[in-house]
């Protein structure tokens, strides 16, 4: 319920100046759930298909409307389910804070309705220019391009 209700008052905010980005966060236990976890898989599969929902709904207002899966991330939730996983192994909450801060300035750009899967951004250091590694399972190899992604979603700049 609350995704539905912020995106509803982001959306009306939106709407009379025409642009925004909604990012909404979702999970592979939307499309793989796991055993006794029932609530967060509906509510992950239902922030997916908000996404979806609204991104057709709101595309003339020009806003555009992003589901991310960041994929495996250590927080106790996880940690509960797999006392058997190295946290070591397993990126933290704050290591994927970046891209959605590079989605949300701009820096790197998807379709609106898009799910992005496993998606993290680390800043690689080149003589010539500053660039952004986005690794994303459904890419098979990390990628590197300056100041874009990759993505088959991605829109270019």
């Amino acid at each position: 319920t609350s995704a539905f209700l912020v995106t509803r008052e982001a959306v009306r905010a939106m709407i009379p100046q025409q642009s925004g980005l909604i990012l909404l966060v979702s999970s592979g236990v939307a499309d793989r759930p796991a055993p006794t976890w029932g609530p967060y898989a509906a509510a992950k599969w239902g922030a997916l298909g908000l996404s979806k929902l609204v991104a057709e709904e709101v595309a003339s207002d020009g806003i555009r409307v992003v589901s991310v899966n960041p994929g495996r991330t250590r927080t106790p939730m996880r940690a509960d389910a797999y006392p058997e996983e190295d946290p070591a192994t397993v990126k933290t909450p704050e290591e994927t804070a970046p891209f959605y801060l590079a989605v949300a300035a701009g820096r790197v750009k998807f379709e609106s309705g898009a799910s992005v899967e496993g998606a993290v951004i680390r800043p690689v250091r080149r003589a010539d220019c500053m660039f952004f590694r986005l690794i994303s399972p459904s890419l098979g190899t990390p990628a590197c391009q300056s100041r874009q992604t990759a993505h088959p979603s991605a829109v270019p700049d």
